[in-house]
């Protein structure tokens, strides 16, 4: 079988399956569960009506027995007795619940009683169309046809009437009429939508020739809307052979109901009716666009095929320009745009593999930039920053440095032509993910969506110790395979020269950093004074220095201990510290000896300072743990000097600090002393300081 042969028949299959199963729905399974849901709203209008035609039966009986119960027990039916009982019947009271009455408790409304002596009425009325005289014990019964002159149905309860002996001596009859209004009234209060018809059987109207005796019904009352086109007798007619069904339009319910007198018939036009011609119009027309979309689609499934094959075949032997061009959203489309869509991403995968051993290449040449700057921290980060933002092919990077407890963004870099504010966003999304992957430990990805692609955050380490981390993103798509164990490596190896730089740095912090106090050494103190002297000399700025020295420091160790001095030595740095600027430099000298160099100060600058210094040292006695036992007040002496005031090189205005400094010590201690210029001699005063005049007004010793 040919290939167009067999698509002719899978389409077959699937277009007329579809299309035959709606048919049979709506032929049916729609006509008939419509016409089940119709019968049970049918079911519960006639249930309505019967309940309601009962009561007022019963109501019927209870009247017509209580008016006998009058009449009865007496010697003979007086006509002047009968009229007085039927009055008093009529016009009073009755008990307070009974059902059918009126709402004062009289007799029912509609309702005519009435007192017969043989075929003579002596009390009351009945209808005009009741010609005979009533049967005797007729319970709810509708009299015979015969007795009628037509419509309307009537409820009639008879009872008889004996005298003492027993004997019949006449008869109460209780009649309703059911009048087509009575009915329309009684559907309206029911809320009932459907018509309502009451039934004799035989008589002169219905569905025969009364005349001729074949009349099955006779239709004593109707109420509610006739169907457009109704036919009653068709009904009534097919009601006699059926008691539910169809009859033309018409969805019909006739039911006798036990107690009542006539049947009772309720219809209503049918709903849901099967749509027989539509459907079998819809069928042939469905037939008809099937055969010619068979036709259609067979031919054009081949071709596309054709044409799928020999592209296949092209990119088989390597040609990846071959493209199918076949487009559609049937199946043989979709595999076309398939078959497309993957030529074009194996191209495009061997157009990145290309640019990866480029990146690759240009990733080599950085971390060579990097291992150069090993030393240089911001020079060797911002080459490893470049180095993954080219070999993850991402717009920007940035290297954070700390560990879990904080990062701080150290270096950033961004491609040519980043705009400031998009980097600025980017950043901050960067941090958060650089702040998950030092919490956790391990790398993370994340989707910077809207404001930028795909990201990756990789922890750079030295062993187990977090340096920080390396963060890179896309401004669009995501970071692939290939980009990601590129950052990766750059992380690795970045770790390990971050750690080295940071070793480095610590070595050469504590060349020039005294152990104990955490105060610059002697040589780191040398190098700074004659470099800071060198620029004050080249931009004409003054310099102090302050040479310091702890009282009776020997008394402490004797006392408390060496392990106490130190205590006392680490403390007194760290106030001293808290007293100066950034850029002052603390340096211990040895023993209790220190220094402070004061650039772009001059000598009130320096007093201010040692001013501050005295009431630091002053304010606590210095403590080990808290230990009451091991608590000692200290006090320091300190020696002031200034260039170029007090000397014209770095020895000699530290000599002249030491100077000073040896003056406070003579003067008591606890104080400061200004150094003397060489024209200058010696004037102390009671504030504790040398004073380089006579001339210069005395103080009194601060306390």
């Amino acid at each position: 079988m040919s290939l167009r042969a067999r698509l002719g028949l899978v389409l077959a299959g699937v277009l007329v399956g579809p299309v035959v199963a709606a048919v049979l729905v709506l032929t049916l399974l729609a006509p008939a569960s419509a016409d089940r849901v119709q019968d049970a709203a049918l079911t519960r209008s006639q249930a309505a009506i019967t309940a309601v035609l009962t009561d007022r039966c019963g109501a019927l009986e209870r009247e017509a027995v209580g008016l006998a119960a009058r009449l009865s027990g007496q010697a003979g039916l007086d006509v002047q007795v009968a009229r007085a009982a039927l009055s008093a019947a009529s016009g009073g009271r009755g008990s307070a619940g009974s059902p059918g009455r009126d709402p004062d408790g009289s007799v029912p409304s509609g309702v005519k009683l009435s007192v017969w002596v043989g075929d003579t009425l002596v009390a009351g009325s009945t209808p005009d169309h009741l010609t005979e005289s009533l049967p005797v014990g007729s319970a709810c019964a509708t009299p015979p046809a015969e007795s009628l002159a037509g419509p309307p149905a009537l409820l009639v309860h008879t009872v008889a009437v004996v005298d003492v002996t027993g004997r019949s001596v006449g008869l109460v009859a209780a009649v309703q009429e059911l009048t087509d209004e009575e009915l329309a009234r009684l559907r309206t209060r029911l809320a009932i939508p459907d018509s309502v018809a009451l039934l004799a059987p035989g008589g002169r109207a219905g569905a025969g020739d009364p005349a001729e005796g074949k009349a099955d019904w006779w239709v004593l009352g109707l109420a509610g809307p006739e169907p457009q086109g109704l036919d009653l007798g068709a009904v009534l007619e097919a009601a006699a052979s059926s008691p539910g069904g169809t009859s033309g339009h018409v969805r019909y319910l006739l039911a006798t109901p036990p107690g009542l007198p006539f049947a009772l018939l309720v219809f209503a036009p049918r709903e849901g009716g099967g749509p027989g011609a539509p459907a079998m119009v819809l069928l042939l027309v469905c037939a008809a666009a099937m055969a010619a979309a068979l036709t259609v689609l067979a031919g054009r499934l081949t071709r596309p095929i054709t044409v799928l094959t020999d592209t296949a075949r092209r990119l088989g032997e390597g040609d990846l320009q071959a493209r199918s061009r076949v487009r559609g959203d049937h199946e043989i489309g979709l595999l076309g745009t398939t078959v497309d869509a993957m030529a074009d991403r194996l191209e495009a995968t061997i157009a990145e593999l290309e640019h990866h051993r480029d990146a690759l290449a240009d990733t080599f040449t950085h971390v060579g930039e990097a291992l150069a700057n090993t030393h240089n921290l911001d020079a060797l980060l911002r080459a490893v920053a470049e180095a993954a933002r080219r070999g993850g092919d991402a717009a920007v990077a940035t290297v954070l440095l700390g560990d879990a407890t904080g990062l701080a963004e150290r270096v950033s870099v961004a491609g040519d032509g980043e705009d400031a504010g998009w980097l600025a966003a980017v950043l901050g999304r960067l941090g958060e993910l650089a702040t998950r992957a030092a919490d956790t430990g391990q790398e993370c990805t994340a989707d910077l969506s809207p404001v930028a692609g795909g990201a990756l955050a990789v922890p750079m380490r030295r062993g187990p110790r977090l340096q920080g981390v390396l963060a890179v993103a896309r401004r669009t798509g995501a970071l692939d395979a290939t980009a990601r164990d590129a950052v990766r490596a750059v992380g690795v190896h970045a770790g390990v020269a971050v750690a080295n730089v940071h070793e480095h740095a610590d070595a050469q912090r504590m060349s020039i950093t005294d152990a104990l106090t955490g105060a610059a050494n002697l040589r780191h103190l040398t190098a700074t004074l004659a470099h800071e002297v060198e620029r004050a000399h080249r931009f004409g700025r003054t310099l102090s220095v302050l040479m310091l020295d702890l009282d009776h420091f020997k008394q402490v160790n004797d006392t408390l201990g060496h392990a106490f001095g130190d205590v006392v030595l680490r403390e007194f740095a760290q106030r001293l510290r808290r007293c100066l600027r950034e850029v002052d430099l603390v340096a211990r000298r040895g023993g209790e000896e220190f220094a402070v160099v004061l650039p772009e100060t001059g000598t009130t600058g320096a007093e201010a300072v040692a001013r501050r210094v005295l009431a630091r040292v002053r304010a606590d006695p210095f403590s080990d743990g808290g230990d009451p036992a091991q608590t000692m007040p200290v006090t320091v002496s300190i020696g002031i000097a200034t260039y170029p005031e007090h000397g014209g090189s770095a020895a000699d205005v530290l000599h002249a600090a030491d100077l000073a400094l040896y003056a406070a010590k003579r003067a008591g201690r606890d104080r400061w002393s200004v150094a003397q210029s060489p024209a200058e001699s010696d004037d102390p005063d009671l504030s504790g300081r040398v004073r380089p005049s006579s001339s210069r007004p005395r103080v009194p010793k601060a306390r």
